[in-house]
C-alpha cells in the first residue's frame, strides 16, 4: 500500500458496513456518543448505492418474508401507506433505509467514505489509549487508499451477501442464469416450452418459481433442491386483521419450542415434527430451514408447478455419445435436453468461507457483528443490541454466548436449526440481564412484537419466571451441538 498517497481520517466510532446490521449498529451506538465526537461510516459500495448493503443488488422482485413494519433501523416508523403486512419490495426497503440514515444525520454530524474495502485492522497504542487502524483500498483507482484511525470500530458485515452467478457447466448447449437474468424478466423462459430447473429449494427458489408463474402461470419447474428447505407458516406467526388477538404463535414461543425438543438420537423424526408443526414445504422431504416464511397460498401455488423434485446437488452438464447429461454430486445421472434452462438459486447465506474473528476484540475496541462468530440468527438484530452492550461493558459481567454459525450450517443445517433457536432464547434472557428493559422493549425488529401486549407479556413473563432453567437447557444444546460437529462456540468477552 503506498503510504505516502494515503488519505488518513480520525475519528471516535468507525461503522463498517451500512446494510441493515450496520444501520442498526449506527442507531445503537449513536445513543451512547455525544454531538462532538466523529463518527465515521465506511462500505465498499459507491455513493450511488451507499446504503442498504445487499438490498442494492439482489434481484429486482425481491420482497420481505416478514411484514415490512418489523424490518427497520432501530424503531422507525415506515412511511409507506400500506397494510401492516405487506411485504415491501426491493425499492421501497432502500427507500425506508434512506429514511432512516437521515434521521441520523439530522441528530449528529456523520462522516461518509464510500467506495473503500476494508481490508485489515490493528489494536495500536498511543500513548495512553488503544486505537483500531483499519486500512482499506479503494474501488476506484482514481482514489487515495485509505486509514482510519479510531478510538472504536464497529465490522458491521453481516451476510455480506452477494448475487449468485450463473453455474459453469462443461457445455453451452444449456441456458445457464441466475435470478437477475434477462431471459427470466423479460418472460423469454416463461413464454418458452423447453425444460425448466430450478436449482435450490430456499427462498430465492421460490421467488424465482412465484416470477415464472406470474408470467406463466401453467409453467412447470423441475426443481433440485439438496436436503430440501421448509418454511415457517407465515398466517401462523403473522395472523392478519383481528386474528392476531387470538391465533398464531409467537416466533419465542416456537424458539422455545424447538429448543426443547433437541435430540440427536431422534433428529430426523423431531424434524419431521417441528415441520410439520410450524412449517410449509413444497418439498415433502425437507429437512432443514432458515426460519424463511411461505403463506399457504404461496405454497400451494408452487406445489401445482412441480414437474419433478430431486433432493441432490448440481455438479456439471456435460456432452455424452447419448446426448445431454446432468450430473449430480451423489454421483447419478440424467439425461437433460438441449436448450434447458438452468437457474442457480443456491443459498445466498453462507456461499463461501469467511475468515473467523472474535465478537470483541482483544483490547474491546473492535465489535464484530458478522456470520462466524455470531451472537443472533439475524444480524440485523445483533446489530441493534450488540453495541448497547457493547458501549456499556457489560460483556465481562453478562455471559452472551456465540458460535461460529458459518460451520455449523455448512456441516448441518438440520442441527443448525436447534442450536440457534437455543441461541435466540439464551441471548434474549442475558440481553434481559444486560440492558434497561427499555432498550429491549424499542427493539423494532422484534417479530413477538406483531401480537398485542395480551399476547406478548404471558411469553416474557415465562421467560422471565423461568429464565435460570431455561439458560441451562439452551447452553446445554449449544454446548451439545457444537462439540458434536467441531464448531467453535463461547462466551463473549
Amino acid at each position: 500500500m503506498n503510504q505516502q498517497h494515503m488519505k488518513t481520517v480520525e475519528c471516535d466510532l468507525c461503522v463498517i458496513g451500512t446494510g441493515i446490521a450496520g444501520l442498526n449498529a449506527l442507531n445503537s451506538a449513536s445513543e451512547y456518543l455525544s454531538k462532538n465526537d466523529r463518527v465515521l461510516v465506511v462500505d465498499q459500495k459507491p455513493k450511488s448505492q451507499m446504503l442498504g448493503g445487499m438490498w442494492n443488488h439482489v434481484y429486482q422482485y425481491v420482497r420481505l418474508h416478514q411484514p415490512h413494519p418489523l424490518f427497520t433501523i432501530g424503531n422507525k416508523k415506515w412511511t409507506i401507506r400500506k397494510n401492516a403486512s405487506y411485504l415491501a419490495n426491493r425499492e421501497e426497503i432502500l427507500s425506508h433505509f434512506k429514511s432512516c440514515y437521515q434521521s441520523l444525520k439530522e441528530k449528529r454530524t456523520i462522516e461518509e467514505q464510500f467506495g473503500y474495502i476494508y481490508q485489515s485492522h490493528e489494536e495500536v497504542k498511543e500513548g495512553e489509549e488503544i486505537v483500531v487502524h483499519i486500512q482499506f483500498v479503494a474501488s476506484d483507482d482514481s482514489m487515495p487508499p485509505l486509514m482510519v484511525k479510531a478510538k472504536r470500530c464497529i465490522k458491521a458485515f453481516g451476510f455480506n451477501i452477494e448475487p449468485n452467478e450463473p453455474m459453469s457447466f462443461s457445455t453451452d448447449r444449456v441456458h445457464s442464469l441466475s435470478p437477475e437474468s434477462p431471459e427470466l424478466l423479460d418472460g423469454t423462459v416463461a413464454g418458452d416450452d423447453r425444460p425448466v430447473y430450478v436449482i435450490g429449494g430456499g427462498k430465492t427458489s421460490m421467488d424465482v418459481a412465484s416470477l415464472l408463474l406470474s408470467q406463466n402461470p401453467a409453467q412447470k419447474i423441475n426443481y433440485i433442491v439438496g436436503k430440501g428447505t421448509y418454511f415457517l407458516n407465515r398466517d401462523t406467526f403473522f395472523p392478519e386483521g383481528i386474528k392476531k388477538n387470538w391465533a398464531g404463535k409467537t416466533i419465542n414461543l416456537c424458539m422455545l419450542d424447538i429448543s426443547y425438543r433437541y435430540d440427536p438420537q431422534q433428529l430426523s423424526c423431531t424434524t419431521r415434527y417441528l415441520r410439520d408443526k410450524y412449517g410449509l414445504a413444497p418439498f415433502d422431504q425437507a429437512t432443514q430451514t432458515f426460519i424463511g416464511l411461505l403463506s399457504p397460498e404461496e405454497a400451494a401455488i408452487i406445489d401445482q408447478s412441480i414437474e419433478s423434485t430431486v433432493y441432490d446437488y448440481v455438479l456439471d452438464v456435460t456432452e455424452t455419445d447419448e446426448g445431454l447429461c446432468l450430473v449430480y454430486k451423489s454421483g447419478r445421472k440424467e439425461p437433460i435436453a438441449e436448450g434447458s434452462y438452468l437457474i442457480n438459486c443456491t443459498g445466498h447465506i453462507y456461499p463461501k468461507s469467511t475468515t473467523a474473528e472474535p465478537v470483541v476484540s482483544e483490547h474491546g475496541r473492535v465489535l464484530n457483528i458478522q456470520k462466524t462468530a455470531s451472537t443472533f440468527i439475524f444480524t440485523s438484530i445483533a446489530g441493534y443490541f450488540l453495541p448497547h452492550v457493547w458501549f456499556r461493558d457489560r460483556f465481562d459481567k453478562v455471559p452472551v454466548l456465540y458460535f461460529n454459525h458459518e460451520d455449523l450450517a455448512k456441516k448441518d443445517k438440520e442441527s443448525f436449526l436447534y442450536a440457534f433457536a437455543a441461541q435466540v432464547i439464551h441471548n434474549q434472557l442475558r440481553f434481559f440481564e444486560a440492558l434497561p428493559f427499555g432498550i429491549l422493549y424499542n427493539c423494532g425488529l422484534n417479530f413477538d412484537k406483531w401480537f398485542p401486549l395480551h399476547r406478548q407479556l404471558p411469553v416474557l413473563a415465562d421467560m422471565l419466571l423461568n429464565k435460570k432453567k431455561y439458560l441451562e437447557k439452551t447452553k446445554a444444546v449449544i454446548d451439545q451441538i457444537c462439540e458434536k460437529y467441531g464448531v467453535e462456540n463461547g462466551v463473549v468477552g
